[in-house]
């Protein structure tokens, strides 16, 4: 059954510098649309946050800023890189250049990846200051980014968070990750931890998973402490193993976008953990055709999978870019 989307919907008047932080059903922006949705799983506490800013430009220019952040113990980082994150961006130098930049249209890609870079570096800068003050050496978090600049997507991310694009190929919808996690087995992820001290421990305890460890990790815990160890090899945070190789530098993927491109879907490991790609867009189209709200089922949908296969549900949280949501056809 071919399902399709052509008609015109009116430009929402965007406020600049709105920060969404809680489920948003569906609203149109005119440049996009975007449905958000998280759930606690059935975890003791909510580590997951995530932020949307619908206009960080002007009149003259379509900029939008979308992130995921999924946090360990407890929410500290994942929560205070949603509140602090726009501000690294749009206060720093390389910001102003890259405005500066889009009036001529020049250089926007180096632009744009040394703002986005400038911003994680500093905003990690402040986060472990605040680690230290609140005594939270060993609170990270993982980040998936976006940054819409009219036809420039930017993304950049830390750890196991990761985005999706949902494409037309050959009259077809298919979809690839824009991501790659970063694990501490990855051959330039391990180089650098062990380079660092660090060690990369795969532990029984966690299904033969690669952990990334401190090199103190064994005299600490003979002496009965709880030592920081950790799925990911890059995070914002996670004051306790940063000078064992734990990194902050992201990852960072700049396209242009066409109209083969659909819909850009953010989402903590939770979701990923238990669901391809390609399902996820599956579910998320069939919602979005039958004007339900395509985040909140689709994390329904695999917090029932999920528990289908065991008790223990993690937190998930989605946030879905449609893009030239007028011309959309799904085939079922």
């Amino acid at each position: 059954m071919s399902y399709s989307s052509n008609s015109s919907s009116q430009t929402s008047l965007i406020e600049p510098m709105i920060q969404i932080i809680n489920p948003l059903d569906y609203e149109d922006y005119g440049f996009f649309s975007v449905s958000a949705h998280t759930d606690i799983g059935n975890r003791k506490s909510q580590e997951d946050r995530f932020l949307i800013v619908p206009n960080l430009g002007n009149d003259r220019h379509n900029i939008s800023f979308f992130g995921v952040f999924d946090g360990t113990v407890g929410h500290f980082s994942s929560e205070t890189i949603q509140k602090i994150i726009i501000r690294h961006l749009t206060e720093s130098p390389a910001w102003q250049n890259l405005l500066n930049a889009l009036e001529t249209g020049k250089n926007i890609p180096n632009l744009a990846s040394e703002a986005i870079f400038n911003m994680y570096k500093s905003a990690d800068e402040e986060l472990l200051s605040l680690c230290s003050e609140h005594l939270q050496d060993y609170a990270s978090t993982t980040s998936v980014t976006v940054l819409i600049i009219n036809n420039y997507i930017i993304i950049a991310h830390l750890g196991d968070s990761r985005v999706a694009v949902s494409y037309e190929s050959r009259g077809n919808l298919a979809s690839k990750f824009l991501t790659i996690d970063h694990k501490p087995n990855n051959p330039e992820e391990k180089m650098r931890i062990i380079a660092s001290g660090g060690s990369v421990e795969f532990l029984c305890s966690h299904s033969n998973n690669p952990f990334l460890r401190g090199g103190d990790f064994t005299i600490r815990k003979a002496r009965g402490d709880q030592p920081m160890q950790l799925q990911y090899s890059r995070a914002f945070g996670g004051k306790d193993l940063k000078k064992y190789g734990l990194s902050s530098n992201p990852d960072i993927t700049i396209f242009e976008r066409n109209d083969t491109h659909k819909c850009l879907l953010l989402a903590s490991d939770g979701l990923w953990d238990i669901m391809s790609s390609d399902e996820a867009f599956k579910i998320l189209f069939q919602a979005y055709f039958q004007h339900e709200n395509p985040t909140k089922v689709l994390i329904e949908k695999a917090l029932a999978k999920q528990r289908s296969r065991s008790k223990n549900a993690d937190n998930i949280t989605a946030v879905a870019v449609f893009l030239n949501q007028n011309n959309i056809t799904y085939d079922q």
